[in-house]
Formats: C-alpha cells, sequence, structure tokens
C-alpha cells in the first residue's frame, strides 16, 4: 500500500493546483434575486428541436410532503396531453409535437422538476409562446391552491365559484392519482432477492419499518 501511495503523490506532484477558493452553487435564490430564471440555448450536432424547463422544488424525502407524491401530482398535471390541455391547444396550433414532464434530480436536499418540450419548426421560432402558455397553466394551478389555502374558494363571487370548481378538479385528479397508485402497489408483483434487497434496505433505514415497502408508491 505504501508503495502505491508513493507512486500515486510522484505522479501528482506536477500537477497544477486546483482552485481552492470558495465554492458557490449554481442556485442560490436568496442572494442572486433578479439574475435568475436562466436561459441556455445549445447548438446540437444532429437535428433537434427541444425545450427543457427546470423547476427547483422542495426536496421530496423531506416530512412535510414525502407522503403526498407532490412530483407526480406535478408531472400528471403539466404532462397532461389530452382535450382541453395546453399541450392540445399547442399542437392544434403546430408548435409542439411531444411534452413529458417529471423529477430530473430527486435527492435528500433537493429535487428538481422539469419539462421536456419537442418542437416543431414552427415552434422553434415562436418558442417563447410556448413558454408562456405552459407558464398561464402553472400559474393558473398556483392561484388555485393558493385561493384554497387563503379559505377563498367558499365565496359564492363568479372569479371565486371558478377557482372552487378548479379546485375541485385538482383533488379529483389527486385522488386518481392515488388510486392508480395503490392498484399498482397491490398489483406489483415481487422482485428478485438481490435487486430489492439494496433499495429495502436503505428505505428501511431512512423511513423506518412503517413506511419502508410504500413510501413513494
Amino acid at each position: 500500500f505504501s508503495d502505491i501511495e508513493q507512486l500515486i503523490a510522484d505522479s501528482a506532484k506536477d500537477a497544477p493546483k486546483a482552485n481552492s477558493g470558495v465554492f458557490h452553487p449554481a442556485f442560490r435564490p436568496g442572494v442572486q434575486g433578479g439574475k435568475w430564471p436562466v436561459q441556455l440555448t445549445t447548438r446540437p450536432l444532429n437535428a433537434s428541436r427541444l425545450l427543457t424547463l427546470y423547476f427547483p422544488v422542495p426536496p421530496v424525502d423531506s416530512a412535510e410532503i414525502r407522503d403526498h407524491c407532490p412530483v407526480s401530482f406535478l408531472g400528471h398535471l403539466f404532462g397532461h396531453e389530452g382535450k382541453g390541455s395546453p399541450f392540445a391547444a399547442m399542437q392544434d396550433a403546430g408548435l409542439v409535437a411531444g411534452l413529458s414532464t417529471g423529477a430530473k434530480v430527486s435527492a435528500h436536499d433537493q429535487t428538481l422538476m422539469q419539462i421536456n418540450i419537442s418542437l416543431t419548426p414552427k415552434g422553434e421560432e415562436r418558442w417563447k409562446d410556448v413558454v408562456s402558455v405552459l407558464f398561464a397553466h402553472i400559474r393558473i394551478v398556483q392561484e388555485t391552491i393558493d385561493a384554497a389555502a387563503a379559505g377563498h374558494v367558499a365565496s359564492s363571487d363568479d372569479n371565486n365559484g371558478e377557482k372552487n370548481a378548479a379546485l375541485l378538479d385538482l383533488e379529483r385528479i389527486y385522488d386518481e392519482i392515488l388510486h392508480l397508485k395503490r392498484t399498482d402497489f397491490d398489483m406489483s408483483l415481487p422482485g428478485s432477492p438481490f435487486g430489492t434487497a439494496p433499495p429495502l434496505s436503505r428505505s428501511l433505514l431512512q423511513y423506518g419499518s412503517e413506511k419502508c415497502i410504500s413510501i413513494g408508491s
């Protein structure tokens, strides 16, 4: 072992010193203020028209939200492609060809949601309109939830009546997701011991014996 250590030391003695300055993470919303959001444009080697939006959200492993499948719920809402959805409207306008959503990064200290949009040539020229439609959808969801939290959805005026109906839709969709997840969990077949033991042991350590199997399902 000492010979290997000496060999490594001799090989690395002429290597340039690494920058030992203070590490600044890329996302610091508390101090960067108006510097966000960030737009990054790349030129692919092959023809590709892909627009990706990233959203930092609270870590799904936090005790406050890990039992409520927020990533699945948001992914279902923003990835909906049926009649009346933003995707359907943009597809009818010839702007988009595909849409997918989900968690890009899911760790104990952070979660990064992503929305991937395949653009048509027309959509590439009008990508800002595509982003505006998606953000309008996000704002509707946010305003509905905020109104519910503030206790305004039970009011009888027209505006709040619409929000009340929207909240009922959100609750219905959430219940449907829970039902589908419960059915999938109940009908799933056990995997091989080799594939089951490692993730189950990590889940047992993190969540305890009561929820180690069902958490995240």
